[in-house]
């Protein structure tokens, strides 16, 4: 996310690129908008265990299998 939103990408052109490569195992829309709005906040890390285990349960399933 963080390198189509440095590419001026939307979030709704990154949702339909995570889509496209993922299928039903890309994240939600939701937490597209969610990190884009971190980024044009100047926030770009996880800052709390929270923030990585919400980022983990929405893991596609492929990358987790790997």
């Amino acid at each position: 996310m963080k390198f189509c939103f440095k590419l001026q990408k939307s979030a709704k052109e990154t949702h339909k690129m995570l889509k496209l490569v993922y299928g039903d195992a890309a994240v939600t829309m939701k937490t597209v908008y969610r990190w884009f709005e971190r980024f044009r906040n100047g926030c770009d890390r996880l800052k709390t265990r929270r923030d990585w285990d919400i980022l983990q349960h929405q893991k596609p399933k492929r990358m987790l299998k790997e």
